[in-house]
């Protein structure tokens, strides 16, 4: 935490806006195989999904949150509800694979999230 507050303090001296994106989700596996798997195996591919509560980690987020609190230039972006539904993370979106191993979202869902991340970066930045 010390660390981050003292990034969080160098950055608040230069007058600039922060926005902090929570992580993506995490899964046990790497997506592309899982569902390569499933397909060859004839399985559906949600065997590949991950519930909500496995897959999101609050935990770092929630100290980001703790430590930033006193930087008022420090703005939160949080995709998790468009990553995930009530109470699973999915291993697809839209027709396509979300994640190109175990954490890192696939150029698909990037694009996907474009729009959201503009409009939440516009209104951060306003």
């Amino acid at each position: 935490m010390k660390g981050m507050r003292d990034t969080l303090a160098v950055i608040q001296e230069s007058g600039s806006k922060i926005a902090i994106i929570h992580d993506t989700p995490r899964f046990p596996g790497d997506i592309p195989i899982c569902l390569s798997g499933a397909v060859w195996t004839g399985a559906p591919l949600t065997k590949c999904d991950e519930p909500i509560l496995m897959a999101l980690d609050q935990t770092l987020f929630t100290l980001d949150q703790e430590t930033a609190k006193h930087f008022p230039q420090v703005h939160f972006m949080d995709f998790s509800d468009i990553l995930c539904q009530a109470d699973k993370c999915t291993a697809m979106m839209n027709g396509h694979t979300a994640y190109k191993d175990r954490h890192h979202l696939s150029l698909p869902t990037v694009l996907d999230l474009a729009e959201s991340l503009d409009k939440e970066l516009q209104t951060i930045l306003q």
